[in-house]
């Protein structure tokens, strides 16, 4: 299409009044328009491949004694390296009348439920605050950081689950603006 554009005013300009000079100005002027919007439609085409939206898959936290332990494939509750997340919801499975699990985002020590990593507490369907979570704003996590639930005197092991926007890090500005 750029090019169909920059062919009519060339062949506009090839019978006016203004010398070649002229025209090979205007030509070069348009050929570097035309190199412009074609790296800008590119950049939109890598950018839109290197954001998108993924599914949290459903892992399930094993119990030991009724407290949560961090499950073998929690390698699936965090980023890989070179990507970011922003979690748009998260939901637990497993968790009945008073029962409730604490949701934490875990770098160096997964197993703790560091205080200052304290993100949520999931409970039972029918109460408050109940079982699913919409962090206002997303909630974005950086490699090598895993989401853990930690709860006590569980009866059945929860399962999360949710949906996050994966961002490559290249691209997080562009996100973010």
């Amino acid at each position: 299409m750029e090019t169909d554009a920059l062919s009519q005013v060339v062949a506009q300009t090839r019978g006016q009044t203004g010398g070649a000079g002229v025209q090979v100005s205007l030509e070069a002027s348009l050929g570097k328009i035309a190199k412009q919007l074609a790296w800008q439609n590119q950049r939109v085409l890598e950018r839109n491949r290197a954001i998108h939206d993924i599914p949290i898959p459903a892992v399930q936290f094993p119990l030991v004694g009724g407290n949560t332990t961090v499950p073998p494939n929690a390698v699936l509750l965090g980023p890989e390296d070179g990507q970011v997340w922003d979690v748009r919801r998260l939901a637990v499975a497993g968790l009945t009348g008073t029962q409730v699990v604490s949701l934490y985002a875990e770098v160096n020590n997964p197993a703790a439920g560091n205080p200052q990593n304290f993100l949520w507490t999931f409970s039972a369907p029918g109460t408050s605050p109940g079982p699913s979570w919409n962090p206002s704003g997303g909630l974005l996590m950086h490699s090598p950081a895993q989401l853990l639930l930690v709860g006590t005197g569980l009866t059945v092991a929860p399962i999360l689950a949710g949906m996050a926007i994966q961002v490559m890090e290249p691209y997080l500005a562009d996100y973010l603006m």
